[in-house]
């Protein structure tokens, strides 16, 4: 199993895992704080995230055309991870410094 196919495939999974992850971690949660999992708009991430990983790892792929399976593996764990931190770098609600005129 080599190759750029094996790879971007790992990278999907690896975004899969994370949504699997937030699966397993709702059942310590209470079942009126539980979402809707008949809501269609909780299950568009499952198909997001593993096509961030696959993404990801083809980026990474023009960089290091070698990349072992574990690599794109990982890779597709970190890339939901790093789009939900980069989301909530910014606070909501933030004022907006306006530079006056002429700027």
């Amino acid at each position: 199993m080599s190759g750029a196919v094996p790879n971007l495939a790992l990278g999907a999974c690896g975004g899969l895992l994370v949504k699997l992850a937030e699966l397993a971690e709702l059942r310590g949660v209470p079942k009126a704080d539980r979402p809707s999992l008949r809501d269609p708009i909780y299950w568009i991430p499952v198909a997001l995230w593993p096509a961030a990983g696959a993404l990801l790892v083809y980026a990474y792929a023009a960089e290091v055309p070698n990349m072992s399976r574990l690599l794109a593996l990982n890779i597709g764990v970190s890339a939901p991870l790093i789009i939900r931190t980069m989301a909530g770098a910014l606070p909501a609600g933030r004022t907006v410094i306006d530079p006056g005129a002429g700027a």
